[in-house]
């Protein structure tokens, strides 16, 4: 963004306010330009590889409640803290089989939309006529 100065300098006001976790939400609630905004900057569990890298590398090494610096990515600067670590883990299929069946079947809902408009476009019939454009 072109505002590298005043962007950095807005954050770092920001962060001032900021003494306690419902300090961070209501600061995310109000100044917040992310689509997080809305749930108090809560972006949910996040496993490493998911976020950009500047991010990610931050958000990985606070400790819990710990507010960051202002960290800038491609899409700006963030203030990030953590509430809460949880260990990674493989879940198990009865964990995950309904996700998956929703999954299945968007995409042979995708898939039969994608044939469907190949057959349209394979039939259609389509004029261009020059002397209206």
């Amino acid at each position: 963004r072109g505002c590298d100065n005043e962007c950095y300098t807005r954050i770092e006001e920001i962060r001032s306010r900021i003494k306690s976790p419902q300090d961070f939400q209501k600061e995310a609630r109000v100044c917040s330009e992310c689509p997080s905004a809305c749930q108090s900057g809560d972006l949910g569990y996040f496993p490493r590889g998911k976020m950009v890298k500047e991010f990610e590398d931050v958000a990985f090494s606070l400790a819990v409640q710990e507010i960051s610096p202002p960290v800038k990515t491609q899409f700006g600067y963030h203030l990030i803290m953590v509430t809460e670590h949880r260990k990674s883990k493989v879940a198990s299929f009865e964990e995950v089989r309904d996700a998956l069946s929703r999954r299945v079947q968007q995409i042979d809902s995708e898939l039969r939309l994608i044939s469907h408009l190949k057959e349209l476009r394979a039939t259609a019939r389509i004029e261009i006529f020059d002397e209206l454009l």
